[in-house]
C-alpha cells in the first residue's frame, strides 16, 4: 500500500476529520492540499477518511490530528499513523465521466460558449 508514516501529535481545536502534515513529510506522496486521505494505525485493516492539510508550520514527520480522530484510530500521541490516498477518491477518479453523468440521470452539458 502506497503512503507515508508519520508520528501522531494531538492538537486542540483542530477539526475532527482533518490531518495536518508538512509539505516535506508529504514529498513524493503526490498529496493534494485539502485532498481526501485514509488514516490507519500500522497493521490495522480499519481506517478513517480525513482531509489532508499541508502546512509548513507542522514539523517534518509529524501528523497533527484531533483527539476525536485519535480515538477513532485508537492511536496515542507519539505513535505512528499510516496515511494513504483515499480508496473512495481512487474509485471516483477511475470512473468514466459518461458513467457519472448517466448516474445523475441527466444529459451531458452542451458546449461552452464564450462571448467577447
Amino acid at each position: 500500500m502506497e503512503g507515508l508514516l508519520a508520528s501522531v501529535r494531538l492538537e486542540d481545536g483542530i477539526p475532527k476529520l482533518l490531518v495536518k502534515v508538512s509539505p516535506g513529510t508529504a514529498a513524493g506522496f503526490a498529496a493534494k492540499n485539502l485532498g481526501e486521505v485514509t488514516l490507519r494505525r500500522p497493521g490495522s485493516q480499519r481506517g478513517h477518511v480525513a482531509v489532508l492539510h499541508l502546512s509548513s508550520t507542522v514539523p517534518t514527520g509529524v501528523a497533527l490530528i484531533s483527539l476525536k480522530l485519535a480515538e477513532l484510530l485508537e492511536v496515542q500521541e507519539g505513535q505512528q499513523v499510516h496515511i494513504a490516498h483515499s480508496e473512495r477518491g481512487a474509485r471516483r477518479s477511475r470512473r468514466d465521466p459518461q458513467e457519472l453523468w448517466s448516474r445523475r440521470g441527466s444529459e451531458q452539458p452542451g458546449p461552452v460558449e464564450f462571448w467577447q
